[in-house]
């Protein structure tokens, strides 16, 4: 359903008449049911007026037929034409099924560059690749712009210097959308491959300190994660994970303030929470101590937290909390009604990184009188996902309460097989996966559970692979530009 959609939004998004043939399509068929051919032919009649004429059957077939997307490299030859061709966006080593498309995609691809900036020009990929004319001078070439595509792009590394750059010294030279799409595909191309370095999205993301769009700052922490979640966790790392962040973060706050303003834009509101969040898990002391004064200031008066806030202020006061101060917001979680504040505060209550506090929660996840036995499984995800330490205190307690644990939700659709996913594929050391292997080697009959205890070997052996062959060169990087003064 989403790439059918996905597949008609492009389609309105090339030519404004497709909605005729839409509106003809909802006319004819509003009283009886339809099938997805019966719309292709209604898009079909607006397509013929396009140039080039757009066959929809073979433009949406090849979108919803095959799995996965495609990633578009791109290559200027000289200063007035240039190469794009087309492949799956894929792992490498990984063994795909065979697609009756041969993972070939009808793909427009829009296109910037340094002579036409703001023009938003067109070109159709339908083949492996094509060769087009680009003004004479062209220096740089910008693709997928607007993020309107369902792609990724990938430049040569003349191309990928001069976009970084631009970045920055003049970013506003880009759109918004297109800035935080920039990050988005580095972060990604940089995983799959090999000739895009791993520490250039980390080097481009060093222009966010000056982003004033919050949806760009926000989107491109969030690509960001993809490479720095997985150095978080390791010890030699953290310092200048933390450092990282705040030379980023402490910009933007001082920019946009901890307290509302009278003129801030309706999206501030949105916003702001999410980012003091992100600037106190990293020790921002200013957000750290204004999240406390919130909740005083809350248990004092009986105020509720702003609903924005939550996350904020919940969050920030469990990280380092004492177990009195725990014990409050697990007071609050307790009586809470309104079932969307308590995710935020089960989230909370997981976050805080004194393991004592770890075990006890654990151990109320067997106690209904404590946490709902629906709840239970969420909880135990958040706590695994706070801390490696708290991944394996997660483990350890499954793997030893695996009798009640298994009886209670291993049955099909119960979650336990996402369960397990997630605590597994958090692994990265050798000794933690010798362990798992050895658990379940002698369990047999797992049903579903078996499932997600595969999936979460997969995703641990993919950690383990991405460390070996990133982890010395991005957590150089980091280590070299932000370490302890």
């Amino acid at each position: 359903v989403q790439r059918k959609t996905y597949c008609i939004y492009i389609s309105s998004g090339i030519n404004a008449e497709y909605g005729e043939g839409i509106n003809s399509y909802l006319t004819e068929f509003q009283y009886s049911n339809a099938e997805q051919q019966q719309l292709y032919t209604a898009l079909n009649e607006t397509a013929k007026q396009l140039n080039p004429v757009i066959d929809i059957n073979v433009f949406m077939g090849s979108w919803t037929l095959q799995m996965g997307y495609p990633i578009v490299n791109v290559q200027l030859i000289g200063h007035n034409k240039v190469n794009i061709s087309q492949a799956k966006y894929k792992f490498p080593g990984g063994v795909e099924p065979e697609s009756p498309l041969g993972y070939k995609w009808e793909i427009p691809f829009w296109y910037n560059t340094n002579l036409e900036p703001d023009n938003n020009n067109l070109v159709w990929l339908s083949d492996t690749s094509v060769e087009f004319d680009v003004k004479e001078g062209t220096e740089w070439l910008l693709g997928n712009t607007l993020a309107r595509g369902f792609y990724r792009v990938n430049y040569e590394a003349d191309n990928w210097e001069k976009i970084i750059n631009i970045l920055l010294n003049e970013h506003t030279t880009f759109h918004e959308v297109d800035r935080m799409k920039i990050i988005d595909d580095l972060t990604s191309i940089s995983q799959i491959l090999e000739e895009v370095d791993i520490t250039w999205p980390l080097h481009a993301s060093m222009y966010l300190k000056s982003e004033e769009s919050l949806y760009s700052l926000t989107g491109s922490l969030t690509s960001l994660s993809r490479i720095i979640g997985k150095l978080s966790v390791i010890e030699e790392y953290s310092e200048a994970v933390d450092r990282f962040y705040l030379s980023i973060l402490d910009p933007v706050v001082e920019r946009i303030g901890l307290e509302p303003k009278e003129n801030d834009p309706f999206e501030m509101g949105l916003f702001r929470g999410a980012i003091l969040t992100e600037a106190a898990q990293h020790g921002h002391e200013e957000c750290h101590k204004h999240a406390l004064q919130l909740y005083q200031q809350h248990l004092d008066t009986g105020v509720p937290v702003e609903a924005n806030l939550y996350e904020y202020v919940y969050q920030t006061v469990a990280l380092n909390c004492t177990e009195d101060v725990w014990e409050s917001l697990f007071e609050e979680y307790t009586n809470e009604q309104l079932q969307s504040k308590q995710r935020y505060l089960m989230k909370a209550l997981a976050s805080t990184f004194d393991i004592d506090i770890i075990n006890k929660l654990l151990k109320y996840t067997m106690d209904e009188k404590k946490i709902r036995q629906q709840d239970a499984r969420i909880l135990l995800m958040h706590i695994s996902m706070g801390s490696y330490e708290a991944n394996v205190a997660t483990w350890d307690f499954l793997r030893e309460n695996w009798e009640y644990f298994y009886s209670t939700y291993g049955h099909s659709n119960s979650g336990m097989d996402i369960l397990l996913e997630s605590v597994i594929g958090q692994f990265y050391k050798e000794e933690d996966i010798a362990e798992v292997n050895k658990f379940f080697g002698n369990k047999s009959d797992l049903g579903s559970v078996e499932r997600g205890v595969k999936k979460g070997l997969e995703a641990s052996a993919h950690r383990m692979e991405w460390l070996a062959q990133h982890k010395e060169k991005a957590g150089g990087w980091l280590v070299a530009n932000f370490h302890k003064d």
